[in-house]
């Protein structure tokens, strides 16, 4: 689109180029002027500039052609995925990349709970500030003393003795040091080293956050965004279900309760672009979603009117955020983060015999539907 707009103020500009030579032309006529004027020149350069306006509305056609066939091969090309729901925002999109949420089952409980038979896919737009792909490695500093020193770097025992023996000289000197406020290192001209390193800790659980303003362009689309955000927030929250699930119990026991209070973990979301950009990106892990935070826009130029009696005020901002359940690793980036253009590149750098990285219980549970046990009969 933004090609077509430009060649569409290119057309303009010739057009209002032509406007003036048969202006000038038409004025020099009027006047009766005789020298001076070449009007032969005026009319080459009309004819100049209405080819280059030919030129380019011939292009323009072409390349909204183009877009129109893309589209439509597009339109052709999603077919809905069996099992889901799709929920996409702008209803008719031309824009080339996507990036798609899309639930997994949760369990399913006695009495009946949303999304644990059926799935959502929302589609929306890449966000508007885009979103970052990060790796994070966590240390911790740590006092390693020369005793410990000695046995890290292997000494004999007599060598590791005499690191005891000035370990606790050093000892007794620093707390001599410290009496009266530390005065005493001060006048001898000297400090502890506390011989600190930087010990690793671990990995931390990556984080994404993605956020749009959405203006719907008609009621549907107004309608579209009200279901996308009911969806997250259904795939956020958990369901309650009473303790008979499960257990082997009789209407009238008395640990027998019709109360909810148990928790039903919320749904997994598998999140990926769609378009020529995935190839480019890397990939998210499954994630479970932290905060769903939508904002009306309070502005009357947002608001769809189809009659006198409803106004949709449809715009609305979006703010999501997630956190992966799954541990990054060598093997997890190599297999399942890192982008397809990058992937043949990281063979070079060694071999990975075992690419399933550390286990996670959570997204191994949930792929599983649950079938809760039903409670017996009432006693008579």
């Amino acid at each position: 689109m933004p090609n077509i707009n430009k060649l569409l103020n290119k057309v303009n500009q010739a057009s209002q180029a032509i406007k003036s030579a048969k202006g000038i032309k038409a004025q020099i006529a009027s006047i009766g002027y005789k020298g001076g004027i070449n009007t032969e020149e005026v009319d080459k350069l009309q004819e100049q500039a209405e080819k280059a306006r030919q030129d380019l509305e011939n292009r323009r056609k072409s390349l909204q052609k183009g877009l129109s066939a893309k589209n439509s091969a597009k339109k052709k090309a999603k077919a809905p995925k069996p099992g889901f729901i799709d929920l996409d925002y702008p209803i008719d999109s031309d824009y080339d990349n996507h990036i798609v949420f899309e639930t997994r089952p949760r369990k399913k409980r006695k009495g009946g709970n949303l999304l644990s038979e059926k799935s959502v896919s929302i589609r929306l737009p890449i966000p508007q500030g885009g979103f970052d792909a990060e790796a994070k490695a966590e240390y911790e500093t740590t006092e390693i003393g020369a005793f410990a020193r000695g046995v890290l770097g292997g000494k004999n025992a007599g060598g590791m003795i005499e690191e005891t023996i000035n370990a606790v000289k050093g000892f007794i000197s620093d707390a001599m040091g410290n009496m009266g406020g530390g005065i005493g290192n001060l006048r001898a001209g000297q400090a502890k080293n506390p011989m600190e390193e930087q010990v690793f800790k671990g990995i931390g659980f990556r984080s994404h956050s993605f956020s749009w303003t959405l203006m719907p362009k008609s009621k549907e689309e107004a309608l579209m965004i009200e279901r996308i955000i009911a969806a997250f927030k259904v795939a956020t929250l958990p369901d309650t279900f009473a303790n008979y699930e499960g257990a082997d119990l009789e209407w009238g026991d008395s640990e027998f309760s019709p109360s909810e209070n148990f928790f039903n973990y919320p749904n997994i979301f598998d999140v990926y672009i769609e378009g020529p950009l995935a190839k480019q990106v890397e990939r998210f892990l499954p994630m479970v979603c932290e905060d769903v935070t939508a904002g009306q826009i309070d502005d009357d130029d947002y608001l769809i009117t189809q009659n006198t009696d409803v106004q949709w005020a449809g715009s609305k901002t979006l703010s999501l955020s997630f956190k992966e359940i799954k541990l990054m690793s060598q093997e997890v980036y190599a297999s399942r983060v890192a982008s397809e253009i990058v992937v043949p590149l990281i063979g070079e750098w060694g071999n990975l015999t075992d690419t399933t990285g550390s286990a996670s219980i959570l997204e191994g549970e949930q792929t599983a539907t649950a079938t809760p046990k039903e409670p017996k009969s009432p006693k008579t």
